[in-house]
């Protein structure tokens, strides 16, 4: 049996892609651009962003329900 129901990471999914629609509704100039920079090229804003990215605990926007 398939459940239709969304499971906790579709609802975060779905979330991300709301919030996303309507950054780019609000203006036709916003953008997001993505960079790949490894840690092996020692950039220095690499090492900034690591850590920020490890100590940083963002909560669930909306309750979490798994069966």
């Amino acid at each position: 049996m398939i459940d239709p129901s969304p499971h906790s990471e579709q609802g975060e999914s779905l979330a991300i892609a709301k919030s996303l629609g309507a950054y780019f509704k609000s203006n036709a100039n916003n953008s997001i651009e993505f960079r790949d920079c490894p840690s092996k090229a020692r950039w220095h804003l690499h090492s900034l962003v690591d850590d920020d990215v490890k100590t940083t605990s963002v909560g669930k926007p909306f309750p979490l329900h798994i069966s």
